[in-house]
């Protein structure tokens, strides 16, 4: 190793943020996550907010999902049924 790897700058700690909020959109072959999140023990103010754009595909997001709920030890959600209009609620 070289004597410029062996020192640790301060851009390599790791910085541990506390997410507040998130979107999603799809995007056909990719999915954009923005993430809201601040530095834990800040104030929370609007402008101590950051905001982060996560490009993805929709393999990769199904791995995130599936992690996460392994992780949690949560269940995955029942999928949505579709409304049934006034003839499929009759027949």
């Amino acid at each position: 190793m070289s004597e410029a790897n062996d020192e640790r700058r301060e851009d390599d700690d790791p910085r541990f943020q506390v997410l507040v909020g998130w979107s999603s959109q799809d995007f056909g072959g990719r999915i954009v996550l923005r993430t809201e999140t601040f530095e834990g023990g800040k104030p929370h103010r609007p402008e101590d907010l950051t905001h982060t754009h996560l490009f993805m595909t929709h393999e990769q997001a199904t791995l995130l999902a599936n992690y996460l709920f392994l992780l949690t030890g949560q269940s995955r959600p029942e999928p949505r049924r579709k409304k049934r209009g006034l003839f499929g609620r009759t027949v």
